[in-house]
């Protein structure tokens, strides 16, 4: 029975247990799909990017994997990010001293010649 038949034929105390056992269920469907993308990216030797991570010191941005995904909006920096991040990986440099060493242009021909000379590939999907 749809959850909308169920809702109109509940009183308000139905309405409530009912609502609460629909949020339980999607919060248990989301930590399983939480666990499931984990142990995916795991498997290939890769983790998901925290918000929280701190790439700016070099001790945690070197031993991190160098395999990440990033998703997001289109427009919100992922290419730009990926480039700079290349760029810094390539010349031991953390995320800082990328910005202050180069500008954005000069980030971009730095990453197109590193690709030329086949030390960096940058893959796109969707």
């Amino acid at each position: 029975m749809p959850v909308a038949s169920l809702k109109a034929q509940a009183d308000p105390a139905q309405r409530v247990a009912l609502k609460s056992l629909i949020f339980e269920k999607l919060l248990q469907a989301f930590i399983i799909a939480e666990k499931l993308r984990d142990d995916s990216l795991k498997v290939v030797g890769m983790h998901a990017v925290d918000a929280d991570e701190d790439f700016s010191n070099p001790s945690t941005t070197m031993s991190a994997s160098l395999n990440q995904i990033l998703y997001g909006p289109p427009g919100t920096g992922k290419t730009y990010h990926t480039k700079a991040r290349a760029v810094g990986i390539l010349e031991g440099l953390t995320d800082e001293e990328v910005a202050d060493k180069y500008e954005r242009e000069e980030i971009s021909s730095l990453f197109d010649e590193y690709r030329k000379t086949g030390q960096v590939e940058f893959v796109t999907f969707h």
